[in-house]
């Protein structure tokens, strides 16, 4: 969801997700603000439209109101210095289930933008990590790094969720491996 757009986390919220990421959030009163959107009053504040996750009404909507709407995943990304200082107030927070690191981003706020995977940063995210583990919090990952090392470090660290690459990033390893291949065969012959 885009950060503090409440439209477009209603409209999102209607579409009958099954979970929801917040990105860079810093600190306690944004991570609340943020789960405030998803949960309908008294608890918060979505407003009301449920047609899609209540089957454009084949399932009852009390239900969903009463037990359906809990029953989504609401994960806050970590993306800044700020965030692993209030980590501890962060995890306490209702309604947030878990945390997704964004490591770019994460090193950038201690001016290493482009070096994720170095010791400051990688310890940063570790230190993060024990404290999600203390809360039971459910931990991921988004990254482009998606080589067999990294992705067996971060298994070995714990991260239970890897999201790793884009569409764009799987679509020119395609084309670079047909590229290849091409270029291969056509000196063969």
């Amino acid at each position: 969801i885009p950060q503090d757009d409440f439209v477009t986390l209603k409209r999102v919220m209607e579409m009958g997700v099954d979970g929801v990421v917040f990105p860079m959030i810093k600190n306690v009163e944004e991570a609340r603000r943020a789960m405030d959107g998803t949960f309908y009053p008294p608890r918060g504040s979505r407003g009301f439209g449920p047609r899609k996750p209540i089957r454009y009404g084949l399932d009852n909507v009390e239900d969903y109101i009463e037990e359906g709407s809990f029953q989504m995943c609401r994960f806050v990304q970590i993306e800044h210095i700020e965030a692993v200082e209030c980590l501890e107030e962060l995890a306490e927070t209702e309604g947030v289930d878990g945390f997704i690191f964004g490591p770019c981003d994460l090193a950038g706020s201690i001016g290493q933008l482009t070096h994720p995977y170095e010791e400051t940063a990688m310890e940063l995210m570790k230190t993060a990590m024990e404290t999600l583990k203390a809360h039971g919090k459910y931990i991921g990952i988004s990254t482009g790094d998606f080589s067999e090392e990294r992705v067996r470090q971060f298994s070995e660290m714990g991260i239970q969720m890897i999201s790793a690459g884009a569409d764009t990033d799987y679509l020119l390893y395609g084309a670079q491996k047909a590229w290849s291949h091409l270029v291969k065969e056509h000196k063969m012959r």
